[in-house]
């Protein structure tokens, strides 16, 4: 009887041990499959980073008497159809008519190309400019 306890016992912990290791194998393939899921999502918010580039140095235009290399950095808010919510500077280039013309640039290639995607979206819902890659 001892025996039979004993037995059904260690059969218990065994099932336990192999149910716990189920769920952390079932845990691990859920966590690599996000990772995949997000570095897609990257990669196609990146695709979108480089087309709203293209669309936003087809408006943009140096103002006259700027130095060659000033540039400007500028923090974006998007709707999810393109539309400009906000046009943050987050670094001048020091001549306020340089900022002031990449801001108007922006404004004039709306609405920016945005992804259907949700996910993707999420990522570009707010994103940087930088002067010098246009």
């Amino acid at each position: 009887r001892a025996i039979a306890k004993r037995k059904t016992a260690a059969k218990q912990r065994h099932k336990q041990a192999r149910d716990l290791l189920q769920q952390q194998l079932a845990a691990e393939e859920a966590e690599r499959s996000q990772a995949r899921r997000s570095l897609a999502a990257q990669s196609k918010a990146a695709k979108y980073v480089g087309l709203i580039g293209l669309k936003v140095s087809s408006k943009w235009r140096r103002p006259p008497g700027a130095a060659r290399d000033a540039y400007c950095i500028v923090r974006v808010r998007v709707t999810p159809g393109g539309r400009v919510l906000s046009i943050t500077v987050v670094r001048s280039s020091g001549d306020p008519a340089f900022d002031r013309a990449t801001e108007n640039a922006i404004y004039l290639a709306e609405p920016l190309p945005m992804p259907s995607d949700v996910g993707v979206f999420e990522i570009l819902r707010e994103f940087n400019i930088d002067t010098q890659k246009l």
